[in-house]
This record gives C-alpha cells, structure tokens and sequence, in this order.
C-alpha cells in the first residue's frame, strides 16, 4: 500500500462511520463507528498544553443529534472518558495501553486535508475545526485530547450546504441539527476544507492575541 493509501485509510478509519444514504437525516441504528488514526501505538507522544491545539474531525448528522466515530456529542464542547479504566479521569487519554488499540480520547486528525476521506460518504455530515486542551497525545496522523472544543463546522448537506464559526448557531447544531441546518449558518459556496483552514487560523490569531503576556 502506498503512503497516500495508507494515509486515507488511516484517516477514513479514524473519522465518522461510513453510513448508508437514508435521506436528509441517517438513522442512528445504521452508524458504524471507526478506528484508530494510527499506525502503531508505539509511535503515540503524550503531553499537557494550555494552548489549545487545532484539529479536525467529523460527525454524522441524526434526528437527535451529532455523532462521531464512538459517541455522541450532547454539544460543541466534548470531554473525554475512559470506558476501561474510569477510575483515573485526570490521566485520560491513556498513554499506557491501558485501553487496548483503540485508546480512550477525542480524536481529531491533524491534517485537514485528510478530513476529505469522508466528502464522498452519504450527506449530511459535519465537517469541523476542533480546539484540542488538557492533556493530548499525538499520533502519526492525528490527536487525542482530554478536551475539545467545536470553533467551526461545515455542514454538507444536498440541499443547502451552511458554514459557521458563531457560537450560538454551533451549539444549536450539536441539539438540534435538523433545525440548526434550515435557519442559520452562512451559504457554504466554497471549498469546506478551505473554509476550516481559515477558520482555525483566525481562531489561533484570536486566541493568540487575546493571550499575549504584557
């Protein structure tokens, strides 16, 4: 297999489930979740940062909400949880292998032009820029983080396409996608690999400026 295959695989593993296309809006009982965004857990590299870390990820769209490749998102703020050792929150993600191959975390890939692997999955599905704190371990393709915060998503939908990064309308989205699609976000025209990269940047910028010492 080829770096670029391997590559894809790894990040189409990673990323929401691939589901079949039921229409405006997937049945929840027809998700298959994901794996791993790397190759060897040998090659994982754990540390605490206060500043946040970009990366990106993506969910699939329900009635009753956003789901990832393992969970549910109640909302655009996500922290982690290990279902095999809940007895030591303050160490997740689990560096240790405590928790088999997969590894507890928020997952998010590094690079956004890998987040294309789902483009030509069923619609809808969200496509997002996610702000990664706490303690995050860092793969060959990708994150896993003790926190992650939602700064901005791209809903490819069929008929209406919608981008944003404003507050209010994302944590709308993540409890009522349905309506959130149909009432708000800004026309998405362009390319939604484009407008997350952007995104990210102006939010870096922000935070950047708004935490400069002096």
């Amino acid at each position: 297999m080829t770096d670029d295959r391997l590559r894809r695989a790894m990040a189409e593993r990673f990323l929401a489930g691939r589901a079949p296309d039921l229409g405006p809006v997937a049945r929840a009982d027809e998700f298959a979740g994901g794996g791993p965004a790397t190759r060897s857990r040998s090659r994982s590299t754990p540390h605490w940062t206060p500043v946040p870390i970009v990366g990106y990820r993506a969910w699939r769209v329900y009635r009753n909400g956003l789901r990832g490749s393992r969970a549910w998102w109640p909302g655009p703020v996500h922290e982690a949880r290990c279902r095999v050792d809940p007895s030591s929150p303050r160490l997740v993600p689990h560096d240790d292998g405590r928790c088999g191959r997969l590894g507890c975390g928020v997952y998010a890939l590094a690079d956004p032009g890998d987040v294309r692997s789902v483009l030509g999955t069923a619609s809808p599905v969200v496509l997002g820029a996610v702000a990664l704190t706490g303690k995050v371990v860092e793969h060959e393709a990708g994150y896993r983080a003790a926190r992650a915060e939602v700064v901005a998503a791209a809903v490819l939908h069929r008929t209406r396409p919608v981008a944003s990064t404003d507050r209010g309308w994302l944590v709308r989205l993540f409890l009522d996608p349905v309506a959130a699609i149909g009432e708000h976000g800004r026309d998405l025209r362009g390319d939604p690999i484009d407008y997350l990269t952007d995104a990210a940047r102006r939010y870096e910028e922000r935070w950047t400026s708004a935490n400069r010492s002096g």
